[in-house]
């Protein structure tokens, strides 16, 4: 994986999706995404750039598709079957996953892995009980549609609230 500094600054940005900001073009823009497979150049261009302050952290994208579709508007809907851009940010024992697609939809989850999730470990909290009804977990259907996908058994992750 390519190594990318994010830069610094001490203002603030106005979220309004315009990457034309002097501000973007100032930052440091990350080389051209490969494809997850092989490895190889992606079939579009899609960059990213990243600016952070003292309370903030800024992500943007430009992305290249000339067939953009989306249809999902419920927060938290699968959306990854549509086009979308997501951040995963690591956190070793656990991930931040945020995506968005063309209608501005969100989908927001905080991943632990289970093997992580022990009594007395740093995910015992409240919080992110996976005793409680409401708990979900990656269930792992490949089809990514069957009422298991959140409510499942999969041994590997621990999805926490969003």
């Amino acid at each position: 994986m390519p190594a990318y500094t994010a830069k610094k600054i001490t203002d603030s940005i106005q979220l309004d999706g315009d990457v034309t900001k002097p501000i973007w073009q100032n930052a440091s823009w990350s080389d051209r995404f490969v494809d997850m497979a092989t490895g190889g150049p992606g079939l579009y261009d899609t960059k990213a750039a990243m600016l952070w302050n003292d309370t903030h952290l800024y992500v943007a994208f430009q992305a290249e598709e000339p067939f953009v579709e989306a249809h999902l508007t419920e927060r938290d809907s699968i959306i990854f079957l549509e086009n979308d851009l997501e951040l995963f940010i690591d956190g070793g024992d656990c991930y931040y996953e945020l995506e968005i697609n063309a209608r501005n939809t969100l989908y927001e989850v905080f991943f632990i892995w289970k093997d992580a999730y022990q009594r007395g470990s740093r995910f015992d909290v409240p919080l992110f009980d996976v005793h409680h009804s409401q708990a979900m977990t990656f269930g792992g259907d490949s089809d990514r549609s069957g009422t298991s996908f959140w409510y499942g058994t999969h041994p590997a992750a621990y999805a926490g609230p969003s």
